[in-house]
C-alpha cells in the first residue's frame, strides 16, 4: 500500500509540473464525457511502478474537449495548454421557484454592482444576486462571475452555492452563501444610524481580510479591477469577503493566455478604479493596489473617493492624467501607503500587499493588547472616571457627553 501511494504521489507530481506537455494514455474510443460518467478503475490507470503514466500528446488534436482522468481520490482535468490543472466541480442548478422568502423574516436588499437579496432556499438562508436592467454590454457579467467562482475557493471570497434560472431561461441568478450585513458601502454610508460607532480594530480587521483575498487572486494571476466598498460584503459584522468577480481578468504579466474579453467598467466604479482599468488598458496587480488605497481612504475619511465630484468630472480628470488625491490627514503608516498606491503609473505603486498585511496584523495585535491593559486599569477606577479605550472611526456622534467625530480630520490616532 505504501508503494502504491508513493506511486500516486509521483504520478500527480509529474502531471502538475508540466501540465501543458503532460497527457495520460487516452483512447479515442472513450470521450471525456464517458470517463466522467463511467470512471475507469484506479488500478487500470496507476500501477505500482507507475508504468502506465504515458506523457504523450493527445492523438486527436482537433478535439476541443477537456480530458478528465481518474487519479487518487478524484478526477483531474487537463485543460487547455499553459493552464493549470483543475478538479471537476458541479454547481447545482435550481429553479426560481426554489428561492422563496424566509417566512416572516425581513428581506435584506443591498446593491453591490448588481441587486442581491436574502432569500430562503430549501430551509437555508442564502444571498441571491441578479442583474438589474443593464445594457447589453453587461449581459455576460454573471456568467463570467459564475465561471470564476466555480474555480476559486478561499475564506475571503464569497462562496457560490448554486445557479438559478427563470422558467423562460431569460434570467440567470447566482446563489451565494448568506450575507447578513450587506456590502461595506451600504454599512458605511446608508446604515450609520444602526452602527454609530465602529472601532478602529474592526476597520483594520476588514482591511486585512480584503488584502488576504487580493493576495489569493494575485497568486492565481488574476486582477479584480472592480475592487470597491461595493464589492466587499460582510457575511457577519466581523467577516469580510470579496464578490463581484465578473470584471476580473488575467494579469497582463501572465503568459500563455489569450487576450481576455474586457468588460468595460461601469461609471459607478470610477471612484475606486485605477486609470488603466478605466481606459481599458492591460492591467496588473498594481491596478488592485490603487483600488485598495482608495478603499482605505474611504474607510478613514467616511466619504466616497473623489468626494462630491460627479462621474463625468472624474473621467475627465483621469483622461487628463490626474488621479485621486491622497488625504494627508490619514494616520501613519497608512498615509504613506495610500500616497504611494495612488500614483498614476502602475510601476510607481511600490507598496506590496505582503508588507501591508504584516502592518495590519501588528496594529491589530497592538490594539488587542491596549484593550486588555485598559480594561485592567479601568477595574480600579470609579464608573464616572472611566474613559473609552477605542478610537471612533465611522458613524454618528453618540448620545453622551463624549464627543465623537465622524471624520478623521483632527483626530489623534495611534500610528
Amino acid at each position: 500500500m505504501q508503494d502504491f501511494l508513493e506511486s500516486c504521489m509521483s504520478s500527480m507530481q509529474q502531471l502538475s509540473q508540466s501540465p501543458q506537455r503532460t497527457r495520460l494514455s487516452w483512447s479515442p474510443s472513450k470521450s471525456s464525457t464517458s470517463i466522467m460518467l463511467h470512471p475507469v478503475s484506479l488500478l487500470d490507470r496507476i500501477k505500482t511502478i507507475g508504468c502506465d503514466m504515458q506523457l504523450n500528446k493527445r492523438t486527436n488534436s482537433r478535439s476541443s474537449c477537456v480530458s478528465a482522468y481518474c487519479l487518487g481520490f478524484g478526477k483531474v482535468c487537463v485543460n487547455k495548454p499553459c493552464q493549470a490543472l483543475a478538479a471537476p466541480a458541479s454547481i447545482p442548478l435550481i429553479r426560481d421557484s426554489d428561492l422563496t422568502p424566509a417566512g416572516a423574516e425581513p428581506v435584506l436588499t443591498f446593491s453591490c454592482g448588481s441587486l442581491a437579496s436574502m432569500t430562503n432556499w430549501r430551509g437555508s438562508r442564502v444571498t441571491v444576486k441578479t442583474l438589474r436592467d443593464s445594457p447589453t454590454a453587461y449581459l455576460d457579467l454573471l456568467l463570467i462571475e459564475q465561471e470564476y467562482c466555480s474555480q476559486l475557493f478561499h475564506p475571503q471570497l464569497l462562496q457560490l452555492m448554486a445557479v438559478s434560472l427563470s422558467d423562460d431561461l431569460m434570467r440567470t441568478s447566482l446563489v451565494f452563501e448568506p450575507v447578513e450585513m450587506g456590502s461595506l458601502h451600504n454599512l458605511l454610508h446608508n446604515r450609520c444610524a444602526e452602527f454609530p460607532v465602529l472601532q478602529e480594530r474592526w476597520l483594520l480587521s476588514v482591511l486585512l481580510q480584503v488584502v488576504e483575498g487580493l493576495q489569493f487572486l494575485h497568486r492565481a494571476g488574476l486582477v479584480m479591477r472592480s475592487l470597491s466598498s461595493h464589492s466587499v460584503v460582510l457575511t457577519k459584522l466581523t467577516v469580510a469577503k470579496l464578490t463581484c468577480l465578473g470584471f476580473m481578468v488575467p494579469s497582463s504579466q501572465r503568459k500563455c493566455v489569450k487576450p481576455p474579453m474586457h468588460i468595460v467598467l461601469p461609471p459607478s466604479l470610477y471612484r475606486w478604479a485605477a486609470p488603466e482599468a478605466i481606459k481599458q488598458r492591460p492591467c496588473t496587480a498594481q491596478a488592485d493596489i490603487y483600488s485598495l488605497c482608495a478603499l482605505i481612504q474611504e474607510l478613514y475619511t467616511n466619504s466616497e473617493p473623489w468626494g462630491t465630484a460627479d462621474l463625468d468630472t472624474i473621467k475627465k480628470e483621469i483622461d487628463a492624467g490626474r488621479v485621486l488625491p491622497a488625504d494627508s490627514m490619514l494616520p501613519q503608516p497608512y498615509c504613506d501607503v495610500v500616497r504611494t498606491g495612488l500614483q498614476p503609473a502602475p510601476q510607481d505603486r511600490s507598496c506590496s500587499l505582503h508588507s501591508l498585511s504584516c502592518t495590519l496584523q501588528q496594529d491589530i495585535q497592538r490594539f488587542s493588547l491596549e484593550e486588555e491593559i485598559s480594561t485592567d486599569a479601568e477595574e480600579d477606577l470609579e464608573p464616572e472616571a472611566k474613559t473609552p479605550s477605542w478610537h471612533t472611526i465611522v458613524g454618528e456622534p453618540e448620545e453622551s457627553g463624549t464627543e465623537h467625530n465622524t471624520n478623521l480630520k483632527g483626530k489623534d490616532l495611534p500610528h
